[in-house]
């Protein structure tokens, strides 16, 4: 065989085996777009806790169980350079919002890399977080019970039958409270309006009735066409507006825009807790003046 010859075939055969040496190096595989992942990954497979095989969730042996098979060598030899060995050790003692990414950058990595070893790695993290998720919420209803001054549902009760008559009792006391209000001479309803607006031409009916029903005096309409004025002075910025007006020169904006009649009513009665700082309508929950009590008001 000729030199050349000799020497294109031994550079080739060189360039063979560097090649095979790279692919059999085992190389980790390039994680700098998954900064939270690359926290959870082991350097070396001699070095794996080998909890990538679920077996703390064995449930017939129970998580605390561990058999080392000899399928385990035979994994070993067929895994692929792009599996990656999760320390998942590591990976459970991640922060709730290290992993929640770390979740998504598997899933991506396994989308890209698409080996059942990289697909299970995205399932075990889901299963740690799915379990994460229950605790919290085992945890959750345990401080609810023993503290219900935090459960929202006791001041709102999701029961239909609690709630509508909830709704009718509080409905009753506005009506109350408005019709004393109407009758207080201190107390009056100033109604701004245009006379070719839309929403003044239907609102215009609704609070007319309002006052007939209530009786309420003093009462007055005021164009602000005719009376831009005024309007400056309250600062209206819609049409309508209906506002709550003392006689010692006190103000509350009640609505803006076309309203019914029960928002109006419930409107006037937070307008003047608001003019005066009194509270009308009690809550129907009311705390008990325990500790953890305290600590929500001087919040």
């Amino acid at each position: 065989m000729p030199y050349e010859e000799k020497t294109g075939m031994k550079y080739l055969i060189c360039f063979a085996l560097s090649l095979i040496m790279v692919s059999s190096s085992g190389a980790s595989p390039d994680l700098k777009h998954y900064p939270n992942l690359s926290k959870t990954i082991l350097n070396t497979e001699d070095n794996r806790e080998q909890e990538d095989i679920i077996f703390w969730d064995d449930l017939k042996r129970g998580w605390f169980y561990y058999e080392k098979t000899d399928s385990d060598n035979d994994t070993q030899k067929d895994r692929d350079d792009k599996d990656l060995i999760i320390n998942w050790k590591a990976f459970k003692e991640l922060t709730a919002k290290e992993t929640n990414e770390a979740i998504n950058e598997l899933k991506d990595y396994a989308v890209s890399n698409p080996t059942k070893i990289n697909i299970q790695n995205y399932m075990v993290a889901q299963k740690i977080a799915t379990k994460k998720a229950h605790t919290f919420m085992t945890v959750w209803m345990d401080v609810l019970r023993d503290h219900p001054t935090l459960d929202e549902t006791v001041r709102r009760p999701a029961s239909s039958f609690v709630s509508f008559n909830l709704a009718n009792a509080k409905s009753r006391a506005t009506d109350i409270i408005v019709n004393e209000l109407a009758q207080d001479p201190d107390m009056g309803l100033i109604i701004f309006y245009t006379q070719d607006n839309y929403y003044s031409s239907i609102q215009m009916p609704i609070i007319k009735r309002l006052l007939e029903k209530t009786r309420w005096q003093p009462s007055r309409f005021i164009n602000v066409q005719e009376n831009p004025d005024a309007a400056q002075k309250f600062g209206i910025e819609t049409i309508p507006e209906i506002w709550l007006a003392a006689k010692d020169g006190r103000k509350a904006r009640v609505t803006a825009g076309a309203r019914t009649a029960d928002v109006i009513k419930e409107n006037i009665v937070a307008a003047y807790e608001r003019m005066t700082g009194n509270q009308l309508i009690k809550d129907p929950f009311q705390f008990q003046d325990t500790e953890l009590f305290q600590q929500i008001e001087n919040r």
